[in-house]
């Protein structure tokens, strides 16, 4: 049905063109009889086709209705059945052993054995995750610790179940606390008794495995809980968040949630503990689940089974995706499809069937366990094809295809065929870096409502008729054309614009009312703006014109970032840091090549991240920055990041002071400031006031973590740096006259951990790192193009070292005890450490020989001693070198067995490897580069489970690894990436 649908809707999508164009049509009108008008060859054709389809339905439809007579069915509302499934209500352990859960336990154990209580004197603590996570066991854990034991007076467990029945439960709770319990049936009856039972007790009530949502029921079973002591608690274990946010509106969390836990899967680990070889044990608890979904969550969550395991989905494209497949059900609210869908997600993540990627907060993924639930309840309904396709693809299924996804593909024009997928509701071709344009019939896709088109660097013109697709919502790149195409006005009647939005090459704009035309300012739901010229763009018109531009292009105060790029009028319009914008977090300014001043943007409440970059006529910035008249406490009350780039005319720096002689322009959260390509710039007025830290924090940035000072050749000294408690991260690149950092005493210590000092000739190092005591944080330290004498470098923490062309340096302290990562690089002489011994503690070893420089015997090294080592890495220093094999007689390894990844390049006369790679069982990354007459591999690595093979510039070699013709392609073809010269020929 679905299908006969999808084409009664395809073919009026047609008709609907058809009778637009005849509408437009300039050929001339002929009379035709009105008998004749009506009719259509296509149309005929097309009825022709469909009734013997809609017949079969039709046919199949009466005779379900035959059935449901037969039977005697009625319809009515389905309810579950009351007992779903069995779970033993125990408060035993019913592990032999728990690990994993001890700093949990403890979380819970200090809000238990808190006197807080809340405004009800009953506080709720939530245990929120999916089925198996182990809430159930945490709760048995503190529920039988002895600390409980003393300090409530009364404790119960009910096991509440899908079932929630509440006289049930009530009395379970009864016949726990006050031995014999109750044999009422009444509601009323049993609560009296329970109230007479807990009034001024403190007690500890556990409800395991609670699913209803409905508020009433737990305002009804909460009742006698209310005349308890203070201290009272109850714990409840559910998998759905919503039920823990309905039992209380201020609900008690645990310190570290237990669902973060979920790939330690307690269910899991028990099955696989109990060497079962399936998933009978697993699959029933999260069934429930999926059973307890309403009816429009279930085909959604099916249709996720089309994700690999571990696959880190977007809930943007995931919902376009729902929304294409007809998975959404329009709301009588005139709700947009596209928030249905939003609602559909959050509902599906409160439920735990998704949880929030660990690595990228925009991303989430699927529990394996949960991967393995939907592919089951999907059965053949999804299907993901792995292999490859047929070249020549059957693509008459296209006219009905709704979501269309071209992403990161090397096309170059979109074909005009495209114009004809009528249904079409979602193009994405983010990351097509070689599209030069969009098909000009893309005016008849009047179904689009998603056209995200960025990272198209090379799309530098769009066809006209983009307005004429007013349905759409996303639009994320707008090009205006110079003599045709899109123009800026076309975006006026797009009025459902959401999200994100470039406008580029606003050059070519001569008349402001096209700006005006545009509407941006009513365009609610925007919330990034970026407004471009074109970088070459000589500024020929006037600068009036420009400025009366932009000011024109003023979007609604709901945005949340906004960037001009290229900008050529002299002065910003008004409305750039209108304290109006109450949402604006992200400001970019760059190359704005001539506007002389900034524009105001301390009054921006909310602004977190200000970048600005290449403004090469500014040479003062002054108050006009924080605002004059600004009547906050502090200016840039919000502001985290600041960056100044490449003003290569910017000398000053000042801030206003007050009548009093106090410095107003404020940065009271900032963690992060970077000042790069500023040659002219003298001082810095925020580090070198003495009121820094004090005066009622006038100037306030002691919150300030990272700092970044590059190219700023006037800079003599950074002492200021000593009042910074917070600073973790600093980086010193080509300040020239750089002599010095703080001096600190013996007493004091900065808390940087990682340090970068690149092209500093003036600075005194020697000095600087000479005490162990002032850098006792130190964990990473990186000195490049610098003399450095080193008697002892900062030890106590240091983890990582890495030095970069470095010169006069011949050894390395010892004490270095917790170095895990150490790199060499470039450096004009030897570097030994002392005893020829690395740390033993060593994970990863990077050597780059300098020009000229011969290093010793690789046996000398003494790396095979090196058990933690995992990387090794070796370019160059041996330039007559033809086989390592002489250095392993003895018949020692030369590395050791834990490596995992080994680059060798470099090396002009190699011919084997043959010693080199012995007994490395644990590689999987071999990398070999620019090893001219190097013809042959050790067959030992190849065994081994190799993930990783690339080889290039040693053509010897290549040859032999050719596809299906050299001979070493049966030992490495079930490599999984295998890269042969320039060319990536396996995944």
């Amino acid at each position: 049905m679905d299908d006969v649908i999808d084409e009664f809707s395809t073919e009026a999508c047609r008709r609907k063109l058809m009778e637009a164009q005849g509408s437009t049509s300039k050929v001339r009108k002929v009379k035709i009889p009105s008998c004749c008008t009506n009719f259509s060859v296509k149309d005929y054709k097309f009825n022709r086709k469909m009734a013997p389809k809609v017949d079969e339905i039709t046919r199949r439809l009466e005779s379900l209705k035959e059935q449901i007579k037969i039977l005697h069915l009625v319809e009515t509302v389905a309810k579950r059945p009351n007992k779903t499934r069995d779970r033993l209500p125990s408060t035993s352990l019913v592990e032999s052993y728990v690990y994993g859960r001890e700093n949990d336990k403890e979380e819970l154990l200090k809000l238990l054995l808190s006197n807080e209580s809340s405004d009800d004197q009953v506080a709720v603590i939530p245990i929120v995750g999916m089925g198996g996570v182990g809430k159930t066991t945490l709760a048995q854990m503190v529920y039988n610790d002895d600390r409980v034991n003393e300090f409530f007076d009364s404790k119960a467990w009910a096991c509440v179940s899908d079932d929630f029945d509440i006289i049930g439960v009530t009395k379970t709770i009864l016949k726990a606390i006050k031995a014999g319990g109750c044999d009422y049936e009444d509601l009323n009856m049993v609560q009296v008794k329970l109230s007479e039972t807990l009034t001024r007790k403190r007690f500890l009530i556990v409800l395991d495995d609670v699913w209803t949502e409905k508020y009433e029921d737990w305002d009804i079973l909460r009742r006698p809980f209310l005349v308890g002591s203070s201290g009272s608690k109850i714990i409840v274990t559910t998998r759905h968040h919503r039920v823990a946010s309905v039992m209380h509106p201020n609900l008690e969390g645990i310190g570290r949630s237990i669902v973060r836990k979920c790939k330690n899967l307690p269910l899991a680990v028990k099955t696989l503990g109990g060497l079962l070889q399936d998933q009978s044990d697993i699959l029933p608890a999260l069934r429930l689940s999926y059973y307890h979904l309403p009816a429009h969550l279930k085909p959604c969550f099916a249709y996720c089974s089309i994700f690999p395991k571990d696959y880190e989905f977007d809930k943007y494209e995931l919902v376009l995706l729902w929304m294409a497949e007809g998975f959404l059900e329009e709301s009588k609210a005139s709700q947009l499809m596209e928030d249905i869908g939003d609602n559909y997600f959050k509902e599906l993540l409160m439920r735990s069937f998704f949880q929030q990627s660990s690595s990228t907060s925009s991303r989430f993924v699927m529990h394996d366990l949960i991967n393995d639930l939907a592919k089951y309840v999907a059965g053949d309904f999804c299907s993901r094809l792995t292999d490859d396709l047929e070249e020549n693809i059957n693509c008459t299924i296209l006219d009905k295809v709704r979501y269309l996804n071209l992403s990161g593909t090397s096309l170059k024009l979109l074909p005009e065929s495209l114009s004809n997928l009528c249904n079409l509701q979602t193009l994405l071709l983010r990351n097509c870096w070689r599209l030069i344009n969009l098909p000009v019939g893309i005016r008849k896709l009047i179904n689009l409502r998603h056209l995200e088109n960025s990272h198209t660097s090379q799309l530098h013109e769009m066809p006209s008729g983009i307005d004429q697709l007013t349905n759409l919502q996303t639009l994320s790149k707008v090009v205006v054309g110079k003599h045709g195409g899109f123009r800026l006005n076309d975006l006026g009647n797009l009025s459902l614009l959401a999200g994100s939005l470039a406008i580029l090459e606003l050059q070519n704009v001569t008349n402001v009312q096209e700006a005006r035309d545009a509407n941006l300012k009513n365009k609610r739901d925007l919330d990034k703006i970026v407004l471009a010229w074109n970088s070459e763009y000589d500024g020929s018109l006037s600068k009036v014109l420009q400025q009366d531009l932009l000011e024109a292009l003023r979007p609604h105060t709901n945005l949340t970032s906004l960037e001009i790029e290229f900008y050529k009028g002299d002065k910003f319009s008004s409305w750039v840091g209108d304290s109006s914008f109450t949402k604006l977090v992200i400001v970019s300014l760059r190359g704005c090549t001539h506007c002389r001043c900034l524009p105001s943007l301390g009054q921006l409440p909310a602004l977190k991240d200000l970048s600005i970059q290449s403004m090469r006529e500014v040479k003062a910035v002054g108050t006009e920055l924080c605002g004059k008249d600004c009547s906050w406490e502090f200016s840039f009350p919000s502001l985290e990041s600041l960056t100044f780039d490449d003003m290569p005319e910017w000398e000053e720096w000042t801030c206003h002071l007050s009548s009093a002689g106090e410095n107003e322009c404020h940065f009271p959260l900032l963690q992060k400031l970077c000042i790069s390509g500023c040659p002219e710039l003298k001082s810095i007025p925020v580090l070198h006031l003495p009121s820094l830290c004090e005066l009622n924090n006038t100037i306030n940035i002691v919150q300030l973590k990272s700092l970044v000072v590059s190219e700023c050749s006037q800079i003599s000294s950074l002492e200021e740096l000593a009042v910074l408690p917070m600073l973790k991260y600093l980086k010193i690149e080509s300040c020239s006259a750089l002599q010095s950092l703080p001096t600190l005493s013996e007493d004091t210590s900065t808390p940087i951990e990682r340090l970068e000092i690149i092209g500093c000739p003036c600075l005194n190092l020697r000095t600087m790192l000479g005490s162990v005591y002032s850098f006792a944080s130190l964990r990473s330290l990186d000195i490049s193009d610098c003399d450095y004498h080193p008697d002892q470098l900062p030890t106590p923490s240091l983890e990582c070292l890495c030095l970069y062309r470095c010169k006069n340096i011949s050894y390395l302290p010892s004490g270095l005890g917790r170095l895990g990562s150490l790199e060499l690089l470039s450096c004009s002489s030897p570097v030994l450490f002392p005893q020829g011994d690395f740390p033993l503690n060593l994970k990863s070893l990077r050597i780059v020989a300098g020009e000229n420089l011969q290093l010793k015997p690789l046996s000398e090294w003494g790396l095979n001693r090196l058990t933690s080592l995992e990387m090794f890495s070796i370019d160059g220093g041996y330039p007559e070198l033809e086989s390592f094999s002489g250095s392993g007689d003895d018949g020692l390894a030369l590395l050791p067995p834990t490596l995992r990844s080994v680059i060798i390049v470099g090396l002009p006369n190699l011919k084997s490897l043959s010693t080199f790679l012995r007994g490395l069982t644990a590689l999987r990354h071999l990398y070999i580069f620019n090893c001219p007459k190097l013809g042959s591999l050790p067959k030992e690595p190849l065994r081994n489970p190799l993930q990783t093979l690339k080889i290039d510039k040693c053509p010897l070699l290549e040859k032999r690894c050719l596809m299906d013709k050299g001979d070493y392609w049966p030992m490495i073809e079930d490599i999984p990436h295998v890269i042969i010269g320039s060319d990536d020929i396996m995944y």
